[in-house]
């Protein structure tokens, strides 16, 4: 008898922190709300400023495609040119 009490006490437990772990999830959301997404006007462009030097390495085998770094030149080329960029 003993251990179905104990069982039931855990089960209580988890369930208590599941509640209480639902209401500051709800909380934090009420609280960021009303925030909504930022104004961007249509022809907008994002500016990223890169610090440093970029290597372009290749990756090392086959488990290598999947885990190396992509090098800046495939980001680059992967991208459509939507329009022409200026000279840096």
């Amino acid at each position: 008898m003993s251990q179905r009490k104990g069982v039931v006490v855990v089960l209580v437990l988890i369930a208590a922190a599941m509640l209480v772990s639902l209401g500051g999830l709800l909380f934090i959301a009420a609280l960021a709300g009303g925030a909504g997404a930022p104004a961007v006007a249509r022809n907008s462009t994002l500016v990223v400023r890169v610090g440093g030097t970029l290597e372009e390495l290749e990756p090392r085998g086959l488990a290598g495609q999947f885990l190396a770094p992509r090098c800046a030149r495939r980001l680059r080329l992967s991208q459509p040119a939507s329009r022409p960029r200026p000279p840096p």
